[in-house]
């Protein structure tokens, strides 16, 4: 077991890591704001005039403006009948209303129940049927849709024009109480309602600040949709927090993107390895960004050569690679140091401060340094539990992941890839993370996807698909894997395509993968 209350002081990398001084850590810790609201009156008061958010239109709102705004909105909230412990759904896009939301459901104690923008109506009605929120906000089409499943629905122009006949009573910040609800598939491909306390928040944004040093002279820069656990976390928390400047965009644009991070003089990115890919894929000939200081990257594995060709355009920015779920709230180990210039580059860090990682067999029994085994974590950032069919949250203690990974001589994690994503040839274990790595190790090769196919001789066998930058002969293409990999994980089927298709959550949509690759074997 590695604690992240004693790996990071004193450092076992040192001098390559910056040091975190764990009793200013601690202490910051125990005075800490509790929860998103909460921790937004300190900020207000202490930073009142700074800008918290700008958008592309250069529309702003200052801390001060987002707090007056916000008990505007929860005193609506309560004159709709939202209470302490409520549930509200939040159906709302990347713009300041998100952030007035959940502030005003965290003051008044209710639970926010973040809904993804890009699902289709049954997919959200089986998200409202599974969480049960006593109103659901919208700012998006499809109000109609939705009322006509029996759930109500009130759009954020509706609540704005709402009388205010009660008063919006401030909720005592309890660090154990219920802050948000979001979904995830879990390891059983069901969604699953993801219960996060305000003590969870808290501990996830403080592990950010002090790890990568942020404060009120940091500015954020993000484009994809708010609504994830990166998105609630990362940014907004993160924001309201540390004190920083978001530069938020609507929609995704990767070269406006760039273009404002330079004007702006941007110093952090935290994204998904595709938005990076589509950042490095549109980045302007010449264009140099000196100003940022730091990319994260959490949302799924890396590949080690996309770290590597980020350093070449930003050489002054440590690549701080995450390891985390929805149920640890975002970050459960952190890499303490550029990646990029480490010999350990693919490990995914230490737990932060607060968590503890194991790596156990079958039977629950932990494994020994280097043998691959299931991830599981225990600490801070573990989320309450899940919401059975009753309405109740079932609790956990310690998360199992559902990942496979192993820790090295360090402590440090490397994960392996999804339990359910592993594939079994024939009785060997071939682990897609370390096929798509080797893929793309390749010259000329920029992305890939590697799934289980069914064999009639060996059960399944790895099938990949893959993006190059011109057209690439399979056969030589397995001549270089052969350099890196075992015959039998060699992918049996090779496919080039012009994308690799992806979820909503910009992550690889290994059944569409699957899909393409069977239809080629027709």
């Amino acid at each position: 077991m590695i604690k992240g209350n004693t790996v990071w002081s004193p450092s076992v990398l040192a001098p390559s890591v910056p040091e975190i001084d764990l009793d200013t850590y601690q202490k910051r810790c125990a005075t800490a704001p509790m929860g998103l609201y909460d921790a937004l009156v300190r900020t207000a008061e202490k930073f009142p005039e700074k800008v918290a958010l700008e958008l592309e239109d250069k529309s702003s709102l200052t801390f001060a403006q987002l707090l007056e705004q916000t008990h505007t909105f929860s005193a609506q909230l309560a004159s709709l009948g939202i209470r302490e412990n409520s549930r509200v759904g939040l159906l709302l896009d990347n713009n300041p209303q998100i952030f007035i939301a959940l502030y005003a459901v965290n003051q008044l104690g209710a639970i926010a129940v973040v809904l993804p923008g890009k699902l289709r109506t049954p997919a959200l009605i089986e998200l409202l049927n599974c969480s049960a929120p006593d109103i659901t906000v919208v700012d998006i089409s499809g109000m109609d849709e939705l009322s006509s499943f029996g759930h109500r629905v009130v759009s954020v122009e509706e609540v704005k024009k709402v009388d205010i006949t009660h008063r919006a009573v401030t909720a005592h910040p309890n660090p154990g109480r219920v802050a948000l609800m979001m979904f995830t598939s879990g390891t059983s491909g069901t969604p699953k309602a993801v219960a996060i306390s305000n003590a969870n928040v808290t501990n996830a944004a403080l592990s950010y600040e002090f790890i990568f040093h942020l404060d009120e002279n940091d500015k954020l820069i993000f484009g994809v949709p708010l609504y994830h656990v990166t998105g609630i976390i990362a940014i907004i928390a993160q924001v309201t927090f540390s004190a920083c400047t978001l530069y938020l965009q609507r929609r995704f644009s990767p070269l406006e993107f760039l273009e404002w991070a330079k004007e702006v003089r941007a110093t952090y990115i935290h994204a998904s390895p595709t938005v990076f890919e589509l950042l490095l894929r549109s980045w302007p000939k010449g264009l140099e960004i000196p100003s940022i200081r730091v990319l994260a990257c959490g949302a799924a594995s890396m590949p080690t050569s996309r770290i590597l060709r980020l350093k070449k355009k930003l050489p002054h920015a440590a690549f701080r690679t995450i390891y985390g779920l929805t149920e640890t709230t975002s970050p459960a180990t952190i890499f303490p140091s550029d990646a990029a210039s480490s010999e350990f580059i693919g490990s995914s860090g230490w737990p932060i401060p607060g968590n503890e990682i194991r790596i156990v067999d079958d039977s629950g029994r932990e494994v020994a340094p280097g043998e691959v085994g299931e991830i599981e974590v225990k600490g801070a950032t573990v989320c309450l539990g899940y919401l059975n069919d009753q309405g109740v949250v079932d609790q956990i203690d310690s998360l199992k992941t559902g990942d496979l990974g192993y820790l090295n001589e360090h402590g440090l994690l490397y994960v392996v890839d999804r339990r359910k994503d592993q594939i079994n040839r024939g009785g060997e274990k071939v682990y897609p993370h370390i096929v798509e790595e080797a893929l793309n190790n390749v010259d000329g090769v920029v992305d890939a996807c590697v799934v289980a196919l069914p064999d009639e001789l060996y059960g399944e066998v790895p099938g990949a698909i893959f993006v190059g930058k011109s057209q690439l002969s399979i056969d030589t293409l397995c001549i270089e894997l052969k350099k890196s990999l075992a015959s039998f994980a060699i992918p049996s089927l090779l496919l080039q395509v012009d994308e690799i298709p992806k979820t909503a959550g910009l992550k690889a949509d290994k059944n569409a993968a699957r899909e393409l690759l069977q239809q080629k074997s027709m």
